[in-house]
């Protein structure tokens, strides 16, 4: 049994003449436990981006296997437990926020005072084919934004300063409860925002609060209402729907936490400049990353993402209220599609299924012509949307967050090892069994 023990985990045994403990014994499942779980991962990812490029990550772990072999034992457990708690609560809070987000915001010409100049708005909760109608408006030649790229960039830019003319912070006053007493300052300061950005098309799927005060800051606007679903419908798809979300919200915030536990995620900030500029070009133009990411865009959207759009959706358990609705009966989510509806003139809005309609039924509703494609609407993949759409970016910034992740937990390791013997002379329970038992030979 030996020799499995010290091949699943390197304890390095010493060739002891004795029968393995039941620690060890622990130790190697622990090993094969943690073996089964890496392997499940990247196994899903794979699945997930169905691509070559999914074999890189699969590399890195590998290559981090080969460096770093960690030595068995219990102490491993409470140290990972400790470097998992310490990371979040680094991430949660943005310690190095300010070295590595881009100052740059959107810089295109306003047109007019109080008007977003937005063209067309999918009014639609999600679960309800956004994402679908969002790729189809913008191959139809439509600046076409999702919730992530509104979050990214004009709303983000609002509530900055929206914070600052309000003098709080987020920690005081949420995006939601800003959206929920917006003034008319407030009105005038989004549609601002939405225009230096220069969107033309916008879902707001997961953000619904702000549809009713978007759609009154856009006198010309052409509406696409897509209530296909009722609202039993809906609800069933929405809560099968949600284990997916909990996935896609876990893997996003710890696949690129590595950069922000340290400030490393500053060197895009260096790099960006060798390579064209493109993150802070993105940032200025507002183009929609949906559309369109290279690894590094990719890299930089996975980081600040959870404070600009999940804090957006949740911001904290005491304080739930976010800039989406949930629509708990049928009274409620018709009446917010016929709030809309009241508000948009017959001439000026369609009825949509991503179904059934095509892209001339389009067209012929946004006098476009002529048309650039035919056809119906291709389905478009709403779980881990960016990761399949950009294999290529997603498997590349998951190699970066994972080889991150090796080099804060040995640099955590070294300096816990250091601490403890500071403190107390002697290597703590964390440094494990090896450490421990040089320094006991040595007294």
């Amino acid at each position: 049994l030996k020799p499995r023990i010290a091949v699943l985990c390197p304890t390095r045994l010493s060739h002891r003449a004795r029968p393995p403990l039941p620690a060890e014994r622990g130790f190697a499942m622990v090993s094969v436990l943690r073996s089964l779980a890496w392997m499940a991962l990247l196994g899903m990812w794979f699945f997930v981006t169905l691509s070559p490029w999914a074999l890189l990550p699969w590399a890195t772990c590998v290559w981090m296997w080969v460096l770093g072999r960690e030595r068995c034992s219990l102490g491993w457990g409470k140290r990972l437990v400790a470097f998992v708690v310490l990371n979040s609560v680094v991430k949660y809070h943005h310690v190095w926020n300010f070295l590595y987000e881009f100052p740059t915001q959107c810089e295109n010409p306003v047109q007019s005072a109080n008007n977003t100049g937005l063209q067309v708005f999918i009014a639609a909760p999600g679960k309800m084919g956004t994402r679908t109608m969002s790729h189809a408006l913008n191959q139809l030649g439509l600046r076409s934004y999702h919730s992530e790229d509104f979050n990214m960039m004009p709303f983000w830019g609002f509530m900055l300063k929206e914070w600052e003319r309000r003098g709080t912070s987020e920690w005081r006053l949420t995006m939601g409860e800003a959206v929920a007493t917006l003034p008319a300052a407030g009105r005038e300061l989004l549609a601002h925002e939405i225009a230096k950005c220069r969107v033309e098309a916008l879902a707001l799927d997961g953000a619904e609060r702000l549809a009713v005060p978007v759609l009154a800051l856009s006198p010309d606007v052409k509406v696409l209402v897509m209530q296909w679903r009722g609202f039993d419908a809906w609800k069933v798809s929405s809560q099968n729907f949600m284990p997916i979300v909990m996935m896609m919200v876990f893997y996003g915030y710890y696949n690129c936490q590595s950069l922000a536990f340290l400030p490393w995620a500053a060197l895009i900030r260096v790099l960006d400049p060798l390579f064209g500029g493109r993150v802070e070009q993105m940032l200025r133009d507002g183009a929609p990353v949906t559309e369109g990411a290279g690894p590094l865009q990719y890299l930089y959207f996975d980081i600040v993402a959870y404070r600009r759009h999940m804090m957006a959706w949740y911001p904290t358990p005491t304080r739930p209220l976010g800039t989406g609705l949930i629509f708990e009966t049928e009274e409620e989510y018709n009446s917010w599609f016929e709030e809309i509806r009241q508000m948009i003139p017959p001439a000026n809005r369609m009825e949509c299924d991503p179904r059934k309609t095509t892209f001339e039924d389009l067209c012929e509703f946004l006098q476009i012509s002529p048309c650039p494609s035919a056809g119906r609407l291709p389905r478009t993949q709403n779980s881990f949307a960016l990761t399949r759409d950009f294999p290529f970016a997603a498997s590349v910034a998951a190699c970066i967050g994972l080889v991150f992740h090796f080099v804060n937990w040995r640099l955590f390791n070294a300096i816990q090892l250091r601490v403890s013997q500071r403190v107390s002379g002697t290597p703590s329970e964390f440094a494990g069994t090896a450490v421990r038992a040089k320094a006991a030979k040595d007294d």
